[in-house]
């Protein structure tokens, strides 16, 4: 169950007679991953006082996206680095967090820590190898600009679940329950938001068929293939 490994080695609650055999200098590697997170936010808090309230507005609105990135989101500038490592981070202690424990064993821990960075570069060279395959680089753009601010939105979401499940461990299925809405909303929105820029652009079907295709369909194949690869 999400965070039960870090919460039960942290001393919130006793730890079954299963989980004694796990190294405590593993588990404790896990809780420090949870505060480089925090260090993440904070840098990127200190160097752009403004940095989450302009991630909420490019999540909320359709309007500037490009001027956005351009005059503060940039990846070229640190606050926004800073929390797209954040949400890889998150992510695969999330996603280690989340694997059943018959999967465990099977799975590499290394695998399992770098999943979000394979997705994170797969996206990038499924965009790239769409608009090369297309030739229309103007209707990939803006999407492309959603599913980052996106990620690095949901980045610190997690990081705030996962420090409240941490510090908070009696309403620990309440916060599981609520971080998986918040992470199916943000998919289903991020997916409205692309397919309605793109229209907007007054581009075909076959381009916004091609979108939901490639670069949000076929990355969530490509890790149910891993899980299922490494686990059978």
């Amino acid at each position: 169950m999400l965070l039960k490994i870090v919460l039960q080695s942290a001393g919130f609650a006793p730890i079954p007679p299963e989980l004694i055999e796990r190294s405590s200098l593993y588990n404790w590697q896990l809780i420090f991953g949870i505060f480089i997170c925090l260090v993440f936010v904070a840098i990127s808090r200190i160097n752009n006082t403004r940095v989450i309230i302009q991630l909420v507005n490019v999540n909320i609105k359709l309007n500037g996206l490009k001027s956005q990135y351009r005059e503060h989101l940039s990846l070229s500038k640190l606050p926004s680095l800073l929390l797209l490592l954040n949400f890889l981070l998150a992510s695969s202690i999330l996603l280690f967090l989340s694997i059943e424990k018959q999967l465990f064993s099977s799975l590499p821990l290394q695998l399992i820590l770098a999943s979000p960075i394979i997705l994170f570069i797969w996206d990038n060279i499924g965009f790239g190898l769409t608009i090369l395959l297309t030739g229309e680089k103007k209707f990939f753009i803006e999407p492309s600009m959603i599913r980052l601010f996106g990620a690095q939105l949901l980045g610190i979401i997690i990081w705030i679940a996962l420090t409240v499940h941490l510090l908070y461990p009696a309403i620990r299925l309440t916060v599981e329950l609520v971080l998986s809405y918040i992470i199916l909303i943000e998919f289903l929105l991020r997916v409205l938001r692309s397919i309605l820029v793109v229209y907007r652009l007054n581009a075909s079907w076959y381009y916004i068929i091609l979108y939901f295709c490639t670069l949000e369909i076929l990355p969530l194949f490509i890790a149910f293939s891993m899980i299922i690869g490494f686990s059978g």
